[in-house]
C-alpha cells in the first residue's frame, strides 16, 4: 500500500489542532536545531535562516520510517496516521517556506549592495 492510500483527512478535521500543533512543533524543533548548526558554521544569520528554512520540513524516508515502524507493529493506528498528517503536510508548506527564504536573502543581499555603494560627490 502507498503512503497516500494511508492518508486519512478524517483524521486532519477530527483534531486539527493536534495536527497542526504537532506540525510547528516539528518546524520549529528542526528550524532552531538546523539554525544553529548553520550558525557553527559560520553562516550568516540571514543566511542560517533561510537554510533552516528550507531543510525544517520532514520528507520521504519520514513516511517511509514511520511506515516500516508501523507495519512492524511498534505503533498504533492513531499515531501513525497522525504522523503521516504531519508529514505529508510539512512536506506541502515547503514552497511556501523556500519562497520567503528566497525574499530574506533577496532582500538582505539588496541592502548590502545599498549599503556597498558610495554616493557620487558632488563639487
Amino acid at each position: 500500500m502507498t503512503m497516500g492510500m494511508s492518508l486519512n483527512l478524517g483524521e486532519f478535521f477530527a483534531q486539527p489542532l493536534t495536527v497542526l500543533g504537532m506540525l510547528v512543533a516539528l518546524i520549529a524543533v528542526k528550524f532552531v536545531v538546523l539554525w544553529a548548526l548553520a550558525r557553527s558554521f559560520g553562516l550568516r544569520a540571514e543566511v542560517g535562516t533561510a537554510v533552516a528554512m528550507l531543510l525544517s520540513q520532514s520528507g520521504e524516508f519520514g513516511l517511509v520510517l514511520f511506515a516500516f515502524t508501523y507495519h512492524a507493529q511498534l505503533m498504533s493506528t492513531d499515531l501513525y496516521v497522525q504522523l503521516l498528517l504531519v508529514i505529508v503536510l510539512s512536506m506541502r508548506v515547503t514552497p511556501p517556506l523556500a519562497y520567503l527564504a528566497r525574499q530574506l536573502v533577496a532582500a538582505r543581499a539588496d541592502q548590502q549592495k545599498a549599503n556597498d555603494e558610495v554616493p557620487a560627490r558632488h563639487p
